[in-house]
């Protein structure tokens, strides 16, 4: 597969904020991606028709280069750098227990504030940073909802995947969900712009002929 990884770029005002920042204990790289091996473990990316049309999907999914791996993490705040290193699928990140995801950051940088979801849709090459409370001390797992859009709900992803098992330590973690993360100017008014609007398709042969793969 290669060398891959994250490019972290920080400043003065994020090593400021107390977010959790022990790299690979509380502050811990997820990415994300599908691929399809042959019978001797090679990766498969021969292309047929349809992979050329609506994009190459993998049939299993690997974090960090691995299947379905374990982290133990101090309890409290747990900060996941997610990113969707997939060709062509789309993810839903959410966790198996229904615990909510803090999002914090995004690929244009700190938000103002905290966004609290129970589901985060990336796209390919998109990412984000959560927060997520375990200070309960029960492991959970991050996972990856289905998605119906152009195929992407054949099996085994039309069922919740696994993507990251998180098993909670006796030891606490230092790190903490702040109210308020970054200074952003107010966006400009629109009042008096022209409006228009685009409808980006596909041909819906090629979407249903997708669908039934």
């Amino acid at each position: 597969m290669g060398l891959a990884g994250l490019v972290l770029i920080e400043d003065e005002e994020s090593g400021r904020l107390l977010l959790p920042k022990q790299w690979g204990i509380d502050d811990v790289p997820v990415i994300v991606q599908d691929k399809k091996f042959t019978a001797a473990g090679e990766i498969d990316y021969q292309l047929d028709v349809m992979s050329a049309a609506v994009g190459w999907f993998g049939d299993t999914l690997l974090t960090n280069g691995a299947l379905y791996p374990e982290h133990a993490a101090p309890r409290g705040w747990l900060r996941l750098r997610l990113l969707n290193g997939c060709n062509a699928r789309s993810l839903n990140f959410a966790t198996s227990d229904k615990r909510p995801l803090y999002v914090v950051a995004s690929d244009g940088g700190l938000l103002a504030e905290p966004v609290k979801v129970d589901e985060l849709p990336v796209l390919m090459g998109e990412r984000f940073e959560v927060l997520v409370d375990t200070s309960d001390g029960k492991p959970f797992d991050l996972v990856t909802l289905p998605v119906s859009q152009m195929g992407m709900a054949i099996a085994p992803f039309d069922k919740p995947q696994p993507v990251l098992r998180v098993q909670p330590l006796v030891i606490p973690a230092s790190g903490k969900l702040l109210d308020t993360l970054a200074a952003l100017p107010a966006l400009p008014s629109l009042t008096g712009l022209t409006q228009r609007q685009l409808q980006l398709s596909m041909d819906p042969m090629l979407d249903r002929m997708a669908c039934r793969r």
